[in-house]
């Protein structure tokens, strides 16, 4: 082991020696003596450090030089006699990566850890191989064993039971803790099976009837009806948090809004009013809207599937907004579908969509189209240095003013010196992507006008991948009340991995609490249910 000094180890090596000084106290082991020289130098600094204090003879300078957070001229070998300080080493830059931009290697946070004692031997035997020498503690291997099983496991448990001769009255034996918190009384399912059915549906797009025949192939049957109950009350239980995450999302400072097509087996075309007017057409259209706002810098993912735009779905939400507020900016593409009447916003229009238009005529005119999308480029360029830099709305804004605003002016120029110039035939393929730069201007440039306006509607439509992986496994929903359930436990999903939140964990949990779930659904959003089990633990 190369011997280090406390003051100069990096993190890794701290933590490593740490772990290791936590196996010798727990499996009575035996150090290295470059870890007692860490040791030994660690209880030295701290003598001086008290021999300082007690004398009053130490500054915040001196301590941070003792504590190894400044660099010193004298080193502790000088004040204590002891061993000199290694030269501190160079630090990585904060975004370096050795894995050249790589995933890292799975941390396996989750795994169970056994301890394996030596039943045959112990301490002081002799030497099995030599037979001559004595066996002493030695540090621990380890050894990872990744395991697979069915998705669902059935358990019978057996419950031991005694009947009074003369009143008949009957004691059963318990359940054990690990089946108790996951499931009430017979509840035949648990709380992690709904979890996990539900996440397989919904999050990775395993239809219910390739559920059943999953199960059954690895032997444990479950129907696809029995999957679809599940998660109707895993949605039940979700759909109060639903409710106020968009009670929350209607006084959100940004919208990003998107819709795309679904199916509905039963729905029926409906009269509806027009948006706008009060005359009534009947539409049959059925759309899943999908909307994230951004509410004290939080992001919350909103779905709904039904026969409606997105336009009517920010409409709703837009409804339940404090009047006093000012209004929001929203990202979306042009189509006037996505326009909210409701209530007055910023529109900002995804620039990916106008660049889109010229991106797909490159084989039909490749120098205009390069000349655009290259300026284009370097707006996007300049949008993901913005992010580097970690700026807030306001400094954001200057600094695409800066930067963005001659090259988006240059577009501008371009596409109307194209028309007046006669260079373009307005009705050719490429005149169509002009006019649409042309006549959505306007909202194109928001992100050089407002503070906070997107450069584009990219979250949103990742966001939307979730219904579209959906849309190509199962095809379609039977019945709105399915499609319901779907929005719910999406939103759930989406809005949870925005949060970086365990899915399962959150789900499991919100089963396990349902009831203070419906009482106090705030304290059980995916950025904060963790908070709450803490305090209620240490409350009980």
């Amino acid at each position: 082991m190369t011997k280090l000094s406390i003051k100069t180890m990096k993190d890794t090596d701290l933590d490593a020696f740490i772990k290791r000084i936590e196996d010798a106290i727990e499996f009575d082991l035996g150090l290295d003596k470059a870890d007692i020289v860490m040791l030994l130098e660690a209880f030295k600094a701290m003598m001086l450090m008290q021999d300082k204090l007690s004398k009053n003879d130490l500054t915040i300078l001196k301590l941070k030089k003792l504590l190894g957070m400044v660099s010193a001229s004298e080193k502790l070998k000088e004040q204590l006699s002891s061993s000199s300080e290694a030269k501190p080493e160079k630090t990585k830059p904060k975004n370096s990566s050795v894995s050249g931009g790589k995933k890292p290697k799975a941390s396996f946070n989750n795994k169970d850890t056994v301890i394996l004692p030596l039943e045959e031997l112990a301490k002081g035997d002799s030497c099995p191989e030599c037979k001559s020498g004595k066996l002493y503690k030695f540090d621990p291997s380890e050894f990872l064993r990744i395991s697979g099983h069915a998705p669902f496991k059935a358990t019978l448990y057996v419950k031991t039971r005694l009947r009074c001769n003369a009143c008949q009255y009957v004691v059963s034996a318990k359940l054990p803790k690990e089946a108790a918190i996951d499931g009430e009384g017979s509840q035949r399912y648990g709380y992690s099976a709904r979890a996990l059915m539900a996440i397989h549906k919904y999050a990775s797009g395993l239809p219910f009837y390739r559920q059943e025949s999953l199960q059954s192939m690895l032997g444990m049957e479950v129907s696809a009806s029995s999957i679809f109950d599940q998660c109707e009350h895993l949605a039940n239980v979700a759909r109060s948090i639903v409710n106020t995450m968009a009670g929350l999302a209607a006084n959100a400072g940004h919208f990003h809004l998107d819709d795309t097509s679904n199916r509905i087996i039963e729905a029926k075309p409906i009269k509806k009013r027009r948006r706008g007017s009060l005359s009534m057409q009947m539409r049959s259209g059925i759309y899943t809207s999908g909307i994230i706002a951004n509410y004290q810098e939080k992001d919350i993912v909103l779905f709904k599937t039904n026969i409606g735009h997105a336009g009517e779905f920010i409409d709703e939400i837009l409804g339940r907004r404090e009047q006093a507020l000012p209004p929001p900016t929203l990202m979306s593409d042009a189509l006037p579908s996505n326009r909210p009447t409701a209530r007055d916003v910023i529109w900002s229009l995804c620039n990916v969509h106008a660049r889109r238009q010229f991106v797909d005529l490159q084989e039909v005119f490749p120098e205009e189209v390069t000349y655009i999308v290259g300026l284009y480029d370097e707006i996007f360029a300049i949008e993901r240095k913005a992010k580097e830099l970690e700026l807030d709305p306001a400094a954001r804004l200057q600094y695409h003013q800066e930067h963005s605003g001659r090259i988006f002016q240059k577009i501008s120029d371009w596409t109307k010196s194209a028309f007046e110039s006669k260079k373009v035939e307005p009705n050719s393929s490429l005149g169509d992507a002009i006019k649409y730069f042309l006549k959505h201007e306007a909202g194109l440039r928001k992100f050089l006008e407002v503070p906070g306006a997107k450069l584009d509607n990219n979250p949103m439509e990742q966001a939307l991948k979730l219904v579209v992986l959906g849309r190509k496994n199962h095809y379609f929903f039977r019945t709105q009340v399915g499609a319901s359930i779907a929005d719910v436990i999406m939103s759930l999903v989406a809005t949870a991995n925005k949060a970086g939140a365990n899915l399962f964990d959150y789900f499991c949990k919100l089963q396990q609490h349902h009831a203070l779930v419906k009482q106090n659904p705030e304290q059980w959003l995916p950025w904060n249910y963790l908070d709450t089990i803490d305090l209620k633990e240490i409350a009980a």
